[in-house]
């Protein structure tokens, strides 16, 4: 909420609206705007909508489905929510001019400048703490619309593209559509994806490769196959890892993302996690700790247990932070802690650090490798996580 706060600040006549997956969807939406006064408008779930409506409205909130809003005398009021579209070509091609496009910058880009990219909302999977789950049901755009896109940025110079969907190939065969019409127009993109470990086969990963694709990022979350059962990831461990080493195999680089805190997490379930990455040697890992977003069924579990924080803020739900809850036997300072020793773990191993070097091609490989090195170094080496 502070850009909020710094917009009223310049002039109180700016209006502001909270545009966030968790945000549309958690409990007791009044009272956020209440307690954050420089908030104008929250859209009740996708906002798309609503701002259309809004803008067609002259601005006035009073005509616009889906948000809650401040009125003319301060009170909060509520507009009943529409129906959720299912077309999503039906917003148009989102437009990257004007936006500061020299200055975006991802641990994973081989090329500048980047922008990003949405092709579809919403994911085919269940997971009991991922805010995705509001964005049912999955939907693509049209391969055309995205291909406008494209075609749009590499107009204005773009050269690296972050497809920022939750799982690109949850629709593989409107990927390999894509990756045929990227190729046939001769984009000459460089781009990096999600995916589910499970959707891929060698043939969609040559294609994907051949129209740009560099590297894959895979949801694993954790290497015990109850917590996997447990959190509805509705994958296996083996599935996951018979993925990643099918993403090598075609050369395209991989990063795993590991979620530490789950229901029937401890410190040994997280120890086989670190050692399963390390095992696994993608190019990439994330140990991120579980967010608690409001709505989620984590959410709800954690609240029937009392294990959640009284005393929280959005600033609490933050994968890299403490986060605001405890188990019996695993504190919220362990789980950190625990965290940042698998950072470590993996990215300062010798071995690890000599293969990096290895594979520098160019300059640019070396201040981008250099770059995300220190940041490591710095958050997970030098910083120590507070334990009050």
């Amino acid at each position: 909420m502070k850009t909020a706060d710094c917009a009223k600040a310049v002039s109180s006549k700016i209006k502001t609206i909270a545009i966030n997956i968790a945000i549309g969807f958690i409990p007791k939406q009044d009272q956020v705007i209440k307690n954050h006064p420089s908030l104008d408008i929250l859209p009740h779930a996708e906002c798309e909508e609503p701002l259309i409506e809004w803008l067609r409205n002259g601005l006035n909130p009073a005509k616009v489905p889906g948000i809650r809003y401040r009125d003319g005398s301060g009170n909060i009021a509520f507009n009943q929510a529409i129906q959720k579209t299912m077309e999503m070509d039906n917003w148009g091609v989102p437009i990257h001019e004007g936006l500061p496009l020299s200055k975006y910058r991802d641990p994973l880009m081989k090329k500048a400048p980047m922008t990003i990219v949405n092709a579809s909302r919403g994911c085919i999977n269940q997971c009991i703490h991922c805010p995705s789950v509001f964005q049912k049901p999955l939907r693509y755009r049209s391969v055309e619309n995205v291909l406008q896109e494209l075609k749009d940025v590499v107009r204005l110079g773009v050269k690296e593209i972050k497809f920022f969907d939750c799982g690109l190939t949850n629709n593989p065969d409107w990927v390999a559509e894509m990756c045929a019409e990227m190729l046939r127009h001769s984009l000459n993109l460089s781009w990096n994806c999600n995916s589910r470990a499970d959707k891929l086969t060698p043939k969609l990963l040559n294609l994907m490769k051949k129209a740009g694709c560099h590297t894959i990022s895979v949801g694993c979350e954790s290497a015990d196959p109850q917590i996997l059962k447990t959190m509805a990831k509705n994958e296996t461990v083996e599935k996951i890892s018979a993925g990643i080493q099918m993403i090598k195999e075609a050369g395209i680089g991989v990063l795993v993302y590991f979620t530490l805190g789950l229901p029937g997490e401890t410190v040994e379930t997280i120890k086989n996690t670190i050692a399963f990455a390390k095992r696994m040697a993608p190019d990439f890992v994330t140990f991120g700790l579980v967010v608690p977003t409001p709505g989620t069924e984590f959410y709800d579990y954690l609240v029937k247990h009392n294990y959640l924080d009284r005393e929280r803020t959005f600033s609490s739900y933050d994968p890299n932070a403490i986060p605001p809850f405890n188990y019996p036997s695993l504190p919220a300072t362990t789980l950190k802690s625990m965290a940042m020793k698998g950072y470590r773990s993996f990215y300062l191993r010798p071995g690890y650090v000599v293969q990096r070097i290895i594979r520098l091609r160019n300059p640019q490989d070396l201040m981008r490798n250099a770059r995300n090195f220190l940041k490591v170094f710095q958050r997970y080496v030098l910083e120590r996580p507070e334990m009050s």
